[in-house]
């Protein structure tokens, strides 16, 4: 598939069946754009998963999904990577994802609902070498804040956030990107809405309810 005309791949319900191997994967040649995994099963335990991981973090296509594949790591591309949109989505991901990772400057969208992140601190610092990311999901997290004045450097570029069902409570207006325009933030602990929160001066869109 990968060295064929096909552009779009998906690929649904699969089940591996032999010994996962380490394997030098060939990237070159490719006409594929993009990549869609979901409900992908892995029945060998015993190998190591940065084989798995890297073949996948060194893709160079524009989008990649692995969907409800019980992921619990992803690799930080090992050189500057095409991608511009990933999808995680409802998958096992924790805060340790691409932390100091400073290959995916072209990454424009990043959806990562339903997983298990829980601090918003760590969130931010992931995004804060993402050069272009605009877009980020993080809906249906176990996301906390606990303020006390905690610097949190989120990507400059970003102007769409779902923070929505998580367990933020007020301080999460602490631990926001100034440049924002859009910001989801229902179904969460929050009982009151700072009057700080108009100094995000390029903020459109705020959804509490």
């Amino acid at each position: 598939v990968w060295h064929s005309s096909i552009e779009y791949f998906n690929t649904n319900n699969v089940i591996q069946l032999s010994d996962v191997e380490s394997y030098d994967f060939d990237y070159s040649g490719t006409s594929m754009k993009a990549l869609t995994m979901k409900k992908i099963i892995i029945t060998d335990m015993y190998f190591t998963q940065d084989d798995l991981y890297r073949i996948f973090a060194d893709m160079n296509i524009a989008d990649m999904t692995i969907a409800e594949s019980e992921m619990i790591h992803m690799l930080c591309p090992s050189s500057k990577s095409p991608f511009r949109y990933l999808n995680f989505l409802k998958n096992d991901l924790t805060d340790f994802l691409f932390q100091n990772c400073d290959t995916l400057l072209q990454l424009e969208t990043l959806i990562l609902h339903k997983n298990k992140f829980e601090s918003l601190r760590k969130v931010s610092f992931m995004t804060s070498r993402m050069k272009s990311l605009r877009s980020l999901d993080m809906s249906s997290n176990l996301l906390r804040h606990d303020g006390a004045g905690v610097r949190c450097p989120w990507a400059e570029s970003l102007v769409e956030l779902d923070l929505s069902s998580n367990q933020l409570a007020d301080a999460v207006f602490e631990c926001l990107p100034v440049n924002v325009k859009k910001l989801s933030l229902e179904n969460n602990q929050i009982s009151n809405v700072p009057r700080g929160v108009a100094e995000l001066e390029s903020l459109e869109e705020l959804n509490l309810a």
